[in-house]
């Protein structure tokens, strides 16, 4: 196969993302729908109301279009499992200190070892408490 056969496209060297960046993405991919590239807030993942927004919009012509549905879907989706599977940590300077003094100190990797072998025993007490002591969540 020659490789001037086709079409060659380059990537571009910062890749686009739904956190940071959705509105490029979308305005990029689903231009038909998205004529005027206006409605989505720069820099911010979308905000949950907006897609009931785009999904009753009065034309219906984003509820129409299966690759945006399904791409906004799946957005959604990964969007509530890492919201759910992460804890936010609140921590002051000095908390963050003492929890890093923590897990760099020699000892800790053979308490962890300790604490996997044998989870309720004395070294996994040890080893949760050094952990968790600067750490408040949210």
């Amino acid at each position: 196969m020659n490789v001037d056969d086709g079409i060659t496209m380059k990537r571009e060297a910062d890749p686009l993302d739904d956190y940071n960046g959705p509105s490029a993405a979308l305005y990029g991919a689903f231009w038909p729908v998205f004529l005027l590239r206006r409605g989505l807030r720069q820099g911010k993942a979308l905000p949950a109301p907006k897609y009931r927004h785009l999904m009753t919009y009065y034309d219906n012509r984003f509820a129409q279009d299966m690759g945006l549905l399904f791409c906004l879907a799946n957005t959604r989706i990964r969007h509530e499992v890492n919201q759910a599977a992460s804890a936010k940590v609140h921590s002051s300077g000095r908390a963050f200190e003492q929890f890093k003094e923590v897990i760099n100190d020699e000892d800790f990797e053979d308490l962890l070892k300790d604490a996997q072998a044998d989870p309720k025993g004395v070294a996994a007490g040890l080893a949760q408490e050094g952990v968790a002591v600067p750490q408040h969540f949210g």
